[in-house]
């Protein structure tokens, strides 16, 4: 995967999200002292990284204070890095890919997770689950009797952003997310979306093909994308577009429908997805919230079908109850046992969130991941405390830039506690 640092823009930068704006800009305005000296070394996916660290600069970044792990910080914890990979080299560098170290590069910057001569990180954030072939290579790599662990850590929400100079705003039905993402409606003239465009006063209607913007690579936004158009769009809802498959390659799972859009371009990277959408009048793409609007990207409000109200994509709402499973890693056609069971993978079934009840309706769930062993007596305790950071209720109420008005939320379980950490990661 490759995006450019310009891709991200300074969170302090003027853009239409008042909230998340004031949030970033406080964020960034400190630095979090070191109070241990133990630095926790991690990274990997950026969709959550506003929340983690206070910045979507694709740099390695120290946490600012109000930040998740700033907040964890300043209650008395070690400091930490956070190097923004993108899910899928996060997980190779979890897993000891030899061909991708712990130094390995950020998205923007030649420095890695602290190019400190780590063997192993201390964590990494996805927005995958663990599948398969993540387990049986974590094992292949650091010993068979070794796991790696992971915990639910945040649900984000998932942008519709597009550009058309003359649109003030694009307010969506479900079913026509399901029409354009499927190539029913693939021209900004048909009739079927006049409905969801407000056009500058004066000024004519968007004419041309509609050009779907895509994630070229697999990933966790796509993953989540067709986790909400295969329930949404198929028989057990909507019942308006059938042949969606829940696949974090977007070619993959939407397959059926590339012959019917009027243009498509799959890019690599979540913020290059972002700036090719900024840069070319019609085209719509899907793309993690914070990075668009951030980027000053116009996005669609999408209507909740259960409720009729149209939401911005950074009203992902309340804390989101949900049911862990534990001891199963995603296979190619459903979830796999791991042996022995430890109660240390756990995992959210996409299908419960998929079509939520109430706030913006095409979300995904992160997780913080890591490994069982080998974290050394100096780090172990940061590591526990770390990955259970935003289930600690004292951060949790220190942190500004999860909540209303930022692209995401905590979870609610009371299967997640310190118990578990203490037990799960030595």
């Amino acid at each position: 995967m490759s995006e450019g640092p310009s891709a991200r823009r300074h969170a302090c930068e003027d853009i239409p999200m008042v909230r998340v704006k004031t949030i970033a800009c406080v964020v960034l305005a400190l630095t979090v002292p070191a109070v241990a000296a133990q630095v926790l070394r991690g990274g990997g996916a950026t969709a959550p990284l506003l929340a983690y660290t206070g910045d979507t600069s694709l740099v390695l970044q120290t946490p600012g204070t109000g930040s998740l792990l700033g907040a964890y910080t300043a209650a008395g914890n070690p400091a930490s890095t956070y190097c923004p990979t993108g899910t899928g080299t996060g997980k190779q560098i979890l897993e000891g890919d030899p061909s991708h170290p712990v130094n390995n590069p950020c998205l923007g910057t030649p420095s890695g997770f602290g190019s400190t001569g780590l063997t192993q990180p201390h964590f990494v954030a996805s927005d995958l689950p663990l599948t398969t072939t993540d387990y049986a290579t974590y094992q292949a790599n650091r010993g068979g009797t070794k796991s790696p662990v992971q915990f639910p850590s945040l649900v984000t929400s998932i942008a519709i952003s597009f550009n058309q100079p003359h649109v003030t705003s694009l307010r969506l039905t479900e079913v026509q997310v399901c029409r354009i993402f499927s190539g029913q409606i693939n021209q900004w003239t048909d009739p079927q979306l006049a409905s969801a465009l407000t056009i500058m006063p004066g000024m004519a209607p968007p004419t041309g093909p509609i050009t779907i913007v895509y994630r070229s690579e697999a990933n966790g936004t796509s993953y989540n994308f067709t986790n909400h158009l295969s329930a949404m769009c198929g028989a057990q809802h909507l019942n308006v577009a059938n042949q969606f498959k829940t696949d974090a390659a977007f070619a993959t799972a939407a397959a059926s429908y590339f012959p019917s859009y009027g243009r498509s371009v799959g890019v690599a990277g979540d913020a290059n997805a972002v700036n090719y959408i900024l840069g070319n009048v019609g085209a719509l793409g899907f793309t993690d919230a914070t990075d668009s609007v951030l980027a000053g990207a116009d996005v669609a409000k999408v209507v909740n079908v259960s409720n009729g109200v149209a939401y911005d994509p950074m009203d992902v709402g309340n804390p989101m109850p949900v049911n862990i499973t534990w001891d199963v890693v995603m296979g190619t056609s459903g979830w796999v046992p791991v042996v022995p069971a430890t109660g240390c993978i756990g995992v959210v079934d996409p299908t419960t969130y998929a079509t939520p009840a109430s706030g913006y309706p095409i979300l995904g769930v992160s997780y913080l991941t890591g490994s069982g062993q080998d974290n050394g007596a100096v780090a172990l305790n940061g590591v526990r405390t770390l990955l259970y950071a935003p289930w600690n209720p004292a951060i949790r109420a220190a942190t500004a830039t999860v909540g209303p008005g930022t692209g995401s939320a905590f979870l609610v379980s009371t299967a997640m506690t310190m118990t578990r950490m203490d037990t799960c990661v030595n």
